[in-house]
């Protein structure tokens, strides 16, 4: 069976970037593991929502660059997008996009600490 199991983020603080998602989002860490040797070595931590759904994978690598952020857009349904804003701006992230209705849906976008854009999604 295919399907969509993980997305992966290169973050440089891998600790605090965890936090991150943790506190706002209420993801749990479910595995930690370091692999790879020289410029591959890499420490990661899959998070995971309630359920078996798929999992976002933080990982940092010893000697490489963080890449600009920008790659990617998470998204995230949420219960409540004003709260969830807060406790972004709370765990030391930023507002991108203040919350708003759109297409039926509250909606807004947020910044992790690091700069990666987290789309909250509220259903009516």
């Amino acid at each position: 069976m295919m399907g969509f199991t993980f997305t992966k983020v290169v973050v440089g603080d891998l600790d605090a970037q965890c936090g991150f998602y943790v506190a706002v989002l209420g993801l749990s860490a479910v595995h930690r593991m370091a692999n790879g040797e020289g410029a591959e070595k890499h420490e990661q931590v899959v998070l995971r929502g309630d359920g078996e759904g798929p999992s976002l994978v933080l990982v940092a690598y010893s000697s490489r660059e963080v890449p600009v952020p920008g790659e990617a857009v998470l998204g995230f349904e949420v219960a409540d997008v004003d709260v969830t804003v807060h406790a972004a701006v709370e765990a030391g992230g930023s507002v991108r996009v203040a919350p708003k209705s759109a297409g039926g849906r509250r909606v807004a976008v947020v910044l992790d600490p690091e700069g990666h854009a987290v789309e909250l999604l509220q259903k009516p």
